[in-house]
């Protein structure tokens, strides 16, 4: 009889421990999401053609740090049609793209730092989910210096009409 409750016991602080462990995992993993979820300030952008007429709107998270630029949209499953992502910068850069651990297809949007756009690459492909090495992955550029990216779902610059030229309204 006190051998069973001697196992009793041990089995109660076994299961007791590993309750803990998993609400603890639980515990870290949704602090994690809430803080990457809460690092990016979002703003909306409004394309508009030389006659300044709206083409289109988006919801963009904005990425203006290293940490947030190198995330970008890596790991994102979905993107709806009216969301995407503006990468910031403090100068004009020649900005390099990569689409490593990304599922979603996307077309980008470079712009000066008068918010015009100067060039445009549609339909990256994703690398998200394959196993190839970071060498092999194809880089995207429009090799001229920039000041702001804004990736978007792909084919939204042919369905919009988004040219160079145009001009981006962003609103906090």
């Amino acid at each position: 009889m006190r051998k069973e409750i001697n196992n009793f016991k041990i089995k109660k602080y076994v299961y007791t421990f590993l309750i803990a462990v998993v609400v603890f995992l639980l515990f870290l993993y949704s602090g994690v999401n809430s803080i990457n979820a809460q690092a990016y300030r979002v703003v909306n952008a409004t394309f508009t053609n030389n006659d300044n007429e709206k083409i289109a709107s988006y919801e963009l998270k904005v990425a203006d740090t290293v940490q947030l630029r190198t995330k970008g949209l890596m790991f994102v499953k979905a993107l709806n049609d009216n969301e995407g992502m503006l990468f910031s910068y403090d100068e004009d850069i020649v900005m390099n793209f990569w689409m490593k651990n990304t599922f979603v297809p996307l077309d980008i949007v470079f712009l000066n730092e008068h918010y015009i756009v100067v060039g445009i690459i549609e339909n990256m492909i994703p690398q998200g989910g394959k196993d190839i090495r970071d060498d092999d992955i194809p880089r995207y550029s429009i090799n001229r210096k920039s000041r702001y990216a804004i990736e978007i779902p792909a084919f939204s610059a042919k369905k919009y009409g988004i040219k160079i030229g145009y001009k981006v309204n962003i609103q906090n």
